[in-house]
C-alpha cells in the first residue's frame, strides 16, 4: 500500500480527489494527517463537494490533476506542492533566528542557493529523485511562495497581464490587455498563505497590513512593473479581496495610444494644447478605462509647464518625469496615523503650487479636491484624474 502526500487544496473537485486516490491505493495523507477511512471517502475540501454529474455543476478550476512523484524507497507518493511545503518548512527551521544566514542570502541568487540546499536535504530524506526541470520548478515554487507572489508568479512575467483579482485563496482571475477576466488555474494554500503574500508585497513599500485597517490602496512594483494594489479585508469582506493593476514597464506615449487606437490624433493634440494653454483638465471614465494611463502619458506635457507642478495620488501609480513632484496617501500603521488622500491635497495647496495633478479622486476627498478646483484664477490649475464616485461619474469645473 502506498501513502499519498498532497496539499489539501490540490483536490478542489471530486474527480481530482478520486484520481489521486486511484493513483496510489487506499491510504491518503492530507496535510500530514493520516485519514483512516478508505481512500474514496476522503474529501480534502473546505466544503461539501458538489456532484460533478449533477445538472449545472461547475467545472473544476484545474482540469489536470497535480503531478505525482514516487519515493525510490517505495510506499510514498508526493505531489510537487507537498514537497514544496516541506522545503519551505525546512528553510524556515534553518533560518529561524539566524540573521547571519539571511544576511548572506539577501539577494535572489543567495536565496535560491539556500533554498536549493534545503530542497536537496528534503529530497534526500524522502528518497525522491526529480529531473532537473522538475527540481527547478520545485525551487521556483518555493521561492515564489516565500519571497514573491506565490501561485501568481507564473503569470507575472507576462507583459500582456494587466489585472489580477483575488477573492479568497482559491478564486483568482487574470486579465490580459483589454480582454475579459479569466479564471486562473492556481490557488493559495489557505487564507494565511494569502495574507502572508499580501503582507510581504505591502512591506516592500513600507506598508503594514493591520487588522483594523480594512481598506488599502498602495503603489507597488511587481516584477519590474509599476502596479496598484488595492484590498478589502475582513470583517468588511468575508475574506481577503485583492486587486492588482499592472502598468507597462516603460511609460507609454501619446503616440502609443494613437497607434493602439485608444486615442485619436485630433484628441491627443487637443488635450496637449489645452494643458499647454494653461487650462485645467478633468478625466472621467469607468474602472479600467485608462484614466491613470492618460495622466501618465501626459507626463512630458506636465513637466514642460511653468511653475511648480505637484502630483497627489491615492496610490503611487503615476510615473511622471522631473520636475513634477510626487505625493501619495500614506496608509496608517500601528505607530503612525498616516496621511489620507485629502490631507495630502491640502498639504500640497498649503505648500504652494501652480499645477496640481490629482489621481483617483472620490467622495472622501471631495472637500479637498473642490478647494483645489475652485482656487482663484491666479491660483492653482488642476489636472484631475479619476474624479468619479464608485459608479456614477461626478462632473466638476477645473480652472
Amino acid at each position: 500500500m502506498e501513502e499519498l502526500y498532497f496539499r489539501k487544496r490540490e483536490c478542489d473537485h471530486p474527480t481530482h480527489c478520486l484520481n489521486l486516490v486511484a493513483a496510489c491505493g487506499k491510504r491518503v495523507i492530507v496535510n500530514g494527517q493520516n485519514d483512516p477511512e478508505h481512500g474514496v471517502h476522503v474529501t480534502p475540501m473546505d466544503s461539501t463537494p458538489e456532484d460533478p454529474t449533477a445538472p449545472g455543476a461547475s467545472e473544476p478550476p484545474r482540469q489536470d490533476g497535480p503531478k505525482l512523484v514516487r519515493s525510490q524507497g517505495g510506499g510514498r507518493v508526493y505531489t510537487l506542492n507537498a514537497l514544496r511545503e516541506q522545503i519551505e518548512a525546512q528553510f524556515e527551521e534553518e533560518t529561524a533566528g539566524r540573521d547571519d544566514i539571511l544576511a548572506g542570502a539577501g539577494d535572489p541568487a543567495g536565496r535560491r542557493a539556500l533554498l536549493s540546499e534545503c530542497a536537496n536535504y528534503v529530497l534526500a530524506v524522502e528518497s525522491v529523485f526529480l529531473s532537473r526541470a522538475d527540481k527547478v520548478q520545485l525551487i521556483d515554487m518555493a521561492y515564489g511562495s516565500l519571497f514573491g507572489f506565490g501561485p501568481l508568479e507564473p503569470f507575472l512575467d507576462d507583459d500582456a497581464l494587466t489585472e489580477v483579482t483575488i477573492d479568497g485563496p482559491d478564486n483568482i482571475h487574470v486579465r490580459r490587455g483589454f480582454g475579459p477576466m479569466q479564471r486562473a488555474p492556481v490557488y493559495f494554500d489557505d487564507p494565511a498563505h494569502l495574507r502572508r503574500t499580501v503582507s510581504r508585497a505591502l512591506a516592500s513599500v513600507g506598508v503594514q497590513l493591520v487588522d483594523w485597517n480594512y481598506f488599502l490602496e498602495v503603489g507597488i512594483e511587481v516584477h519590474g512593473r509599476p502596479a496598484r494594489l488595492g484590498l478589502i479585508a475582513p470583517p468588511i469582506s468575508p475574506h481577503l479581496q485583492v486587486e492588482i493593476r499592472l502598468h507597462p514597464r516603460a511609460p507609454r506615449t501619446l503616440e502609443d495610444l494613437i497607434q493602439g487606437r485608444a486615442l485619436s490624433a485630433p484628441a491627443a493634440r487637443a488635450i496637449s494644447g489645452h494643458i499647454a494653454a494653461g487650462r485645467g483638465l478633468l478625466v472621467i471614465g469607468d474602472v479600467g478605462a485608462g484614466k491613470t494611463t492618460l495622466l501618465n502619458v501626459l507626463g512630458p506635457t506636465f513637466a514642460a509647464l511653468p511653475g511648480r507642478v505637484v502630483a497627489v495620488q491615492r496610490a503611487a501609480e503615476l510615473c511622471l518625469p522631473d520636475p513634477v513632484e510626487a505625493r501619495a496617501a500614506i496608509p496608517p500603521a500601528d505607530d503612525d496615523p498616516g496621511a489620507d488622500f485629502g490631507a495630502q491635497i491640502e498639504a500640497a495647496l498649503a505648500d504652494g503650487c501652480d499645477w496640481l495633478i490629482l489621481d483617483e479622486v472620490r467622495d472622501d476627498a471631495a472637500k479637498a479636491a473642490w478647494a483645489a478646483l475652485t482656487a482663484a484664477p491666479e491660483g492653482v490649475r488642476a489636472a484631475c484624474g479619476r474624479f468619479a464616485a464608485a459608479r456614477n461619474p461626478t462632473a466638476c469645473a477645473a480652472r
